[in-house]
């Protein structure tokens, strides 16, 4: 956590960020950090912060490149997650599965992100 917080994203600036590598970086840290708070502490309400960074940063996403729909599949993705058995309960065929369907996605939004920093 001590790395994360020393990130310049999550310094605090009176300047709004306006670059699209700045804004993705930003949400990219965020949910990190979120993340890695809910991993050490197991509070409920850092996964929640998480999951809206996630959803925010894709709804935004949406809303600049045409016929995206980002934030539905975001939505669904989480929705899906919380609705199956708990991680400690999944055979590790079923994780792994999970994780391919991540990193796919997790692949399709980056090139989405690198075709607005080119555009």
């Amino acid at each position: 956590m001590e790395t994360l917080e020393g990130f310049q994203e999550l310094e605090p600036s009176d300047e709004e960020i306006v670059g699209v590598a700045g804004i993705y970086a930003f949400y990219s840290i965020l949910a990190l950090r979120y993340a890695s708070l809910y991993r050490s502490s197991a509070e409920s309400e850092d996964a929640l912060k998480c999951a809206h960074a996630c959803l925010t940063a894709m709804g935004q996403l949406d809303q600049n490149l045409t016929g995206a729909e980002f934030f539905a599949q975001e939505a669904e993705s989480q929705r899906r997650a919380i609705s199956e058995r708990p991680l400690d309960d999944l055979n590790s065929g079923h994780l792994s599965q999970l994780r391919e369907c991540d990193r796919t996605v997790g692949r399709e939004r980056l090139v989405a992100i690198q075709s607005r920093l080119v555009g």
